[in-house]
């Protein structure tokens, strides 16, 4: 199911630790709680993450083309709504955004582009949380954006380590 131009439901709900331990992560958009969640994962795609795409692949940004069209910088989602059998097996908060498909985290290609993308986030979109996290302190870092429908505390947190 596409949720915006450029993504997709799948990106949101892939797991391999849901895919490993046998945990059913999906959503179905006929059920009625399922759509809520899947609407919240929307609103942050439409809000967030497709702003954030627009402006890495903008002139300034993107990388340079060979030839032909220009590259197109995708977005890469490493985690996005997460059941709570799943949440608690990655160690996740039980209040956790990524519960109620209000959170992803985002793969960054490298520290100098996560850093400017982190700051452009923190500078031109609505968000709850804005964290830099790794999972120790010389781990590759990635960052956690969430977005509530409503009552966004703009929670910014530059570095996180998890240890």
């Amino acid at each position: 199911m596409r949720l915006t131009q450029h993504f997709q439901l799948e990106e949101f709900t892939r797991s391999a630790t849901a895919r490993r331990l046998g945990i059913d992560n999906t959503l179905t958009p006929t059920k009625a709680y399922d759509r809520i969640l899947i609407g919240n994962l929307q609103r942050l795609c439409e809000q967030v993450l497709e702003p954030l795409r627009q402006h890495a692949n903008s002139p300034r940004h993107a990388p340079s083309p060979l030839e032909g069209e220009p590259e197109q910088l995708p977005i890469h989602i490493n985690s996005g709504y997460r059941c709570l059998i799943l949440n608690r097996a990655v160690g996740g908060s039980p209040t956790s955004n990524h519960i109620s498909g209000c959170a992803a985290d985002i793969r960054i290609p490298d520290i100098p582009t996560g850093r400017e993308w982190f700051e452009w986030l923190q500078a031109h979109v609505p968000f709850d949380e804005l964290i830099w996290e790794r999972a120790t302190p010389t781990g590759h870092p990635w960052i956690h954006v969430a977005l509530r429908p409503e009552t966004n505390r703009r929670r910014v947190i530059p570095d996180l380590v998890k240890q």
